[in-house]
């Protein structure tokens, strides 16, 4: 069953250095590939349309400014292992929490992040968890677009891109 959700898209160089880090095979984890690593905004269900999905999109988010970012810290939360987004200046932060409310995302605890990992039984060694991308900073990027994505079977489609001025 395909999943609409909006995401942006760190840098190529973002995801690079990240992707450089030490990522060792603990017992039950399984990391998220480079090339499927994205920040969420907004989650639509599996049941809604792309197309009227993509209008509402493109009404919200027109226009928007791109924010400056960095991949940065992290955490964990159920059995996921998250690295942070962290804006540059107030401004940046001002900006990204606007395109996270035009992407769909709720309005309490929105906290911008990248999935890593995941694991579904078992907890794994979760002070070695935390000790792999304390204190992690990668360089700064601005997120080209904001992009409707469809996922099914562990497979992102692209069904709409929308420019951020400012990229």
């Amino acid at each position: 069953m395909a999943r609409l959700f909006s995401a942006i898209i760190p840098s190529a160089e973002a995801i690079g250095h990240l992707a450089a880090r030490d990522r060792p095979d603990l017992p039950g984890l399984r990391w998220t590939p480079p090339e499927r690593w994205h920040v969420t905004l907004g989650f639509f269900g599996d049941d809604d349309d792309p197309r009227r999905r993509g209008n509402w999109l493109t009404r919200r988010a027109t226009g928007l400014a791109a924010p400056r970012l960095r991949l940065a810290g992290s955490g964990m939360l159920g059995t996921v292992l998250w690295v942070g987004v962290a804006p540059d200046t107030d401004i940046d932060r001002a900006a990204l929490a606007k395109l996270a409310r035009a992407g769909g995302a709720g309005r309490r605890g929105f906290r911008a992040h990248l999935t890593v990992a995941r694991w579904r039984t078992g907890v794994p060694d979760r002070r070695r968890l935390r000790e792999l991308f304390a204190g992690y900073a990668g360089p700064w990027f601005t997120p080209a677009e904001l992009v409707l994505m469809e996922s099914a079977h562990s497979t992102y489609t692209p069904l709409l891109r929308l420019p951020l001025t400012g990229a």
